[in-house]
């Protein structure tokens, strides 16, 4: 289950769908507690809203009114949460688990999971507090509210602090719940003043505050008694009553408390060092060099430490109680870790997506088992739609999820479809069954069928830039045949394949194109159009023109036609250019209405479905714009409230669809009537 956030023109509406999500409607408050919701209504999607043409859309793409009574058609556009940056805080009874993960709340009924995304002052979920699957409550690590769980429905809190770090959440077995914060957010990165942390209690109804938190490093709660740690010392309180002390006994125990019981309890500092107090009896000693990311105590008093020594990407799952540390297991680079009450772990992996692993039979030989995985998707350089719900992004670089390879967009969902430690620079096909790329390395590849194929060319070392085909059988690639002495890829190469031969067609004495990285190609019926680093080249399928020949300090960034009489190429000073089949011109000077356009520039779509600039804010202060040639000019497309900046749009080739990518949504619009 997802939120999806719809929107038509200018208009948004929030569908929470059927499974849990909170009502839609006007937002309430009573208490301090709010309902999220919406009043805005959503769009009406048209029966044709998926054809080429749309509802009389003309080829630009562009709505047009219709004649006879038909309804006037808008871009509609829908949201998928897809932030997926590693599992935060875990709860688990052994058959039902929360997590928080991102900017959503992750829950696993048994059976299935559900994503429930949060919008709001929400920038990364990290705590959670819970007594059952049903009843929980969700904190970011800075923001002014929590969030509650109450049976299927959501809700949010007003923390009694405004925009404060939350240090930790925990829940007392009657309810209440406990919050200790810092006034000061960023706090912790220079100099503080005045800023010591704040416990809260929350009965339901109102905040209170304990009278004496300052020294109060980290908490935990059992039963209905709160454990505090700091200034190397522990004490215990019932409600908001005067801390009662430990006799340390010459230790100075800091770092993270876990109550085990209202007379045991155990203190982990982040290098490692331990301290166990129980009945009055100290036990000290060290699970170094290892950083600890996460302890946790189960039913028996024993402390479970998730450890990474520096400089490693394998985490340690380690047991320690009176007689000693055991290694249990090694599991992939996590951060958090939950105990079922039948002696499982549970262990969130951090970084690459929503990873949960299980650790079973810890008491003989430990078995680590993937639990759950949605690795992350979003983060695209480009997305290439070949038809209706047909779409992969181009994955930005290898920090995103499973790599710079491809993400496949089939059935509403989105899945890794090519893993690779290497960028796809290039994508074409004319279905995502039957897709050609080029990567980082100038590799090329045919994904067919489920298989993945490396095509041969009648050259040794060639270095391959872009592909781009009419079909599966008329496709051209261009790139370098070699690298020169000097290991640069210097001269143009372009081949050509009719689905059983390829053939060299590239142009004579085509040197100095600057490295393959700054070639773009694009074409449009029998008109191929190559762009070097200072040129434009043009191929009739015959022969080759230079069309293009500026100042040579001027440097091309891409280049897209939409007809033989209409080709746009971008320079590095984001300045767009027009070919009209015999000059270039500035756009500006053609299509008075981009004169005032400034930002980064970038060009996507075809002949077919329409072209479309997007314009950004290098500053990141105004909002990313998206235009599209409407037959005579340019005119803005509506964008969703909430995408965000360094946004990256693509379009269905046919025209029907629209796609975009902020980092935290992806973002699909479809026809439907205003």
């Amino acid at each position: 289950m997802v939120m999806v956030v719809a929107a038509c023109g200018p208009s948004v509406a929030v569908s929470s769908g059927t499974d849990g999500d909170a009502e839609s409607g006007g937002a309430s408050s009573s208490g301090g507690v709010t309902d999220p919701g919406s009043s805005s209504e959503g769009p009406t999607a048209t029966d044709d809203s998926t054809s080429g043409t749309p509802g009389g859309a003309d080829s630009s793409g562009a709505a047009s009114s219709s004649s006879g009574g038909e309804a006037e058609l808008d871009w509609c556009w829908s949201g998928v949460w897809t932030d997926a940056p590693g599992l935060g805080g875990l709860w688990t009874d052994g058959a039902s688990i929360l997590a928080a993960g991102g900017t959503s709340i992750l829950g696993f009924d048994g059976n299935a999971w559900s994503q429930r995304p949060l919008e709001g002052d929400f920038p990364t979920v990290s705590h959670v507090a819970a007594r059952a699957v049903d009843d929980a409550w969700f904190a970011p690590s800075t923001g002014s509210a929590v969030v509650r769980l109450l049976g299927e429905r959501l809700s949010t809190v007003e923390l009694p602090l405004e925009s404060a770090a939350v240090l930790s959440l925990r829940i007392e077995d009657d309810g209440e719940l406990w919050a200790l914060l810092r006034p000061d957010a960023k706090c912790g990165i220079g100099p503080c003043e005045d800023e010591d942390p704040v416990l809260y209690r929350f009965d339901g109804e109102a905040w209170a505050q304990h009278p004496d938190s300052a020294w109060i490093e980290t908490f935990d709660v059992v039963g209905d008694t709160v454990w505090a740690a700091g200034s190397g010392q522990v004490g215990s309180t019932a409600g908001l009553s005067a801390w009662v002390f430990v006799d340390d006994a010459g230790q100075a125990p800091s770092g993270t408390v876990r109550a085990v019981s209202g007379s045991e309890f155990w203190v982990a500092d982040f290098l490692g060092s331990y301290w166990h107090w129980d009945a009055g009896v100290w036990t000290a000693g060290s699970v170094a060099p290892e950083h600890v990311r996460s302890v946790q105590v189960d039913e028996d008093g024993t402390a479970w430490f998730l450890t990474r020594t520096p400089g490693d990407d394998v985490a340690r799952l380690e047991r320690v109680d009176d007689g000693g540390r055991i290694l249990i297991a090694e599991v992939p680079d996590a951060y958090s870790l939950a105990l079922t009450p039948d002696g499982d772990a549970l262990v969130g992996q951090w970084g690459r997506g929503y990873v949960l692993h299980r650790v079973s039979d810890v008491g003989g030989a430990a078995t680590v088992s993937l639990a759950y995985a949605q690795e992350d998707i979003g983060g695209f350089s480009e997305i290439f739609a070949p038809g209706p719900g047909d779409a992969v992004g181009l994955a930005l670089s290898a920090l995103f999820g499973s790599g710079g390879g491809l993400q496949r967009h089939d059935a509403g969902a989105w899945t890794t479809m090519q893993a690779s430690s290497d960028v796809v620079r290039s994508v074409w096909g004319p279905s995502t069954d039957d897709l050609w790329t080029v990567d980082s390395l100038g590799a090329l590849t045919r994904l067919a069928e489920g298989e993945a194929v490396s095509p041969a060319l009648p050259l040794d070392d060639p270095r391959l830039a872009r592909v781009w085909g009419k079909t599966s059988d008329d496709l051209y690639v261009c790139g370098a045949p070699a690298v020169n002495s000097g290991g640069v890829a210097n001269e143009l190469m372009v081949m050509h394949w009719d689905g059983v031969t390829w053939t060299d067609v590239s142009p004579e004495d085509v040197t100095n194109i600057g490295g393959r990285q700054y070639l773009d190609m694009h074409g449009v019926g029998d008109d191929l159009y190559v762009k070097t680093a200072y040129r434009v080249y043009h191929y009739d399928g015959a022969t080759w023109t230079n069309t293009f020949s500026p100042d040579p300090d001027i440097e091309l960034s891409s280049v897209r036609a939409f007809s033989s009489t209409m080709v746009l190429a971008i320079d590095e000073q984001g300045t767009l250019l027009v070919f009209d089949g015999d000059v270039w011109d500035l756009a500006a000077n053609v299509w008075p209405e981009l004169a005032g356009l400034t930002g980064e520039l970038v060009l996507t779509g075809n002949d077919e479905a329409g072209l479309y600039l997007t314009v950004r804010d290098p500053s990141g202060e105004a909002p990313d714009a998206l235009w599209t040639f409407a037959g005579e000019g340019w005119e803005p497309v509506a964008l969703p409230e909430g995408i965000g900046h360094t946004a990256v749009f693509g379009v269905a080739e046919d025209g029907s669809e629209l796609w975009g990518d902020d980092g935290r949504r992806i973002w699909h619009a479809v026809r439907c009537a205003r």
